[in-house]
Order: structure tokens, then C-alpha cells, then sequence
């Protein structure tokens, strides 16, 4: 039989213990410190992304409001390059009327020089009626001329009235009945040249065959001049193809 001896040392086996148990806990400590470490490094990084994505989002706002006020200062400037050519248009073409106007006036009044005669006084020179866009609506020019060497100045009236028919019955009507100012004359005072202008309504069942222009001087107290048109030879039918008596 053999027999060992061991030595009892409860003190060692204590601290062995304690140590055991420190270093476990350590571990732990340790393993858990590793974890909080990661989990606040992994949020460090998501937030370093975020606030990249948010600086880029940003970034792309800022371009975006760029670009609409870029968008929005082509579409005013092409609408201003629009109503600018639309308006340039409208000049041009009411250039081109007022040219087209002076032509007709140029001919008028060449055509009113061309028929004038020697014969002295008061004068009735020229009549022109035209069809305006409205039914039975006219436009006329009269031009009244005084061929004397003095300076003096004519004063009077002048009435036009027009002659045709109307419902199988001779009719003569009157500015009274035909113009919108409903005056039976128009006045007039010129040393030379005078131009009236108006317009005339004639109605839907009247057809005019002559226009009677009287002038009367107020100083005479009597009609100075009476010249009577057919109405075929002063009214223009261009661009109208009704036929008015």
C-alpha cells in the first residue's frame, strides 16, 4: 500500500477562483465593449451616409430650383420674342393699310386735279362712296373746291341727299335720314380745298340711283353750286359683289 500525501491549501484554491471568475468577467466585459464599439462605429458609418446622401439630395435640390428658374427665364423671354414679333406683325401690317390708304388718297386727289376745270368759285370736285364691312353701311368723301385769286373764306353749308327707289315708289333721302348725326347739312369754312368725310346707312329695300350736292354760301343766301353723281359712278364695288341699284 502506498499513501500520498497532498498539501490543503484553501487560500490558493480561493484566489484561482477569484481570478476565474475575473477573468470571465473581463471577457464579458470585454466581448460587450466589442459589441457597443461596433454597433456605434456602424452607426457612425449609416450617419456618415446619410449625410452624404443628404448633402447630394441637397445638392440635387439646388439644381433643380436653378434649372426651373432657368426654364422659367427662357419660356418668359421666348413669350416676349413671341408677343414682340406679334406686335411687329400688327406694326407691319398697319404700315402696309396706312401705305394702301395713302395710295388710294394719292389717286383720289390725282383724279381730283385731273378734273379740274378753269371755272371759278365754289365748287363741288369729287365724290367717293365705299361699302364698309356692315350691310347697307357706306363710307364717302366729298371734296368741296373754291377756285378764286383772293384769300377769302367760303362759309356755308353743304347737303347731300341720295335719290333712288323703294318699293316700286321714287325716294330721296335726306343726311338726316341716312347718317348717325341726324343734321340735315354740314357746315363748312375753307379758303381753298375742303375734304368731308361720314358715313352713310342706307335701308335693306333702297335703291340708290343718284347722290344731289347742293352748297349754299351764307352769304348769298342761296344755293351756289349743285352737282348731282350717278350712283354707279362713285360707289366702288371692290371686294363686294352685291348689286346696289
Amino acid at each position: 500500500m502506498h499513501f500520498v500525501l497532498r498539501q490543503h491549501r484553501p487560500l490558493r484554491e480561493f484566489v484561482l477562483a477569484v481570478l476565474a471568475v475575473v477573468l470571465l468577467v473581463l471577457a464579458g466585459w470585454l466581448l460587450f465593449d466589442y459589441g457597443q464599439w461596433r454597433h456605434i462605429y456602424e452607426r457612425m458609418a449609416a450617419n456618415s451616409e446619410q449625410r452624404q446622401l443628404w448633402e447630394l439630395m441637397r445638392a440635387t435640390e439646388n439644381d433643380n430650383v436653378r434649372l426651373r428658374e432657368r426654364a422659367a427665364i427662357l419660356e418668359r423671354s421666348a413669350q416676349i420674342d413671341r408677343q414682340a414679333y406679334q406686335e411687329l406683325q400688327k406694326l407691319v401690317g398697319a404700315q402696309q393699310d396706312d401705305v394702301l390708304m395713302l395710295r388710294e388718297e394719292l389717286e383720289f386727289y390725282r383724279g381730283v386735279l385731273a378734273d379740274a376745270s378753269e371755272d371759278q368759285g365754289l365748287k363741288v370736285q369729287g365724290l367717293t362712296i365705299k361699302h364698309t364691312e356692315r350691310a347697307g353701311e357706306f363710307r364717302f368723301k366729298l371734296v368741296l373746291m373754291r377756285v378764286l385769286k383772293d384769300d377769302k373764306v367760303a362759309k356755308g353749308t353743304v347737303a347731300v341727299s341720295i335719290e333712288g327707289s323703294r318699293g316700286g315708289h321714287s325716294v330721296k333721302l335726306g343726311l338726316a335720314a341716312i347718317t348717325p348725326e341726324r343734321t340735315e347739312s354740314v357746315p363748312f369754312e375753307f379758303k381753298h380745298f375742303r375734304r368731308i368725310e361720314g358715313v352713310l346707312s342706307l335701308p335693306a329695300d333702297f335703291l340708290p340711283a343718284r347722290v344731289r350736292i347742293v352748297l349754299t354760301e351764307t352769304a348769298r343766301g342761296r344755293p351756289s353750286a349743285i352737282k348731282v353723281f350717278d350712283w354707279d359712278d362713285v360707289v366702288d364695288r371692290e371686294g363686294d359683289g352685291r348689286d346696289v341699284g
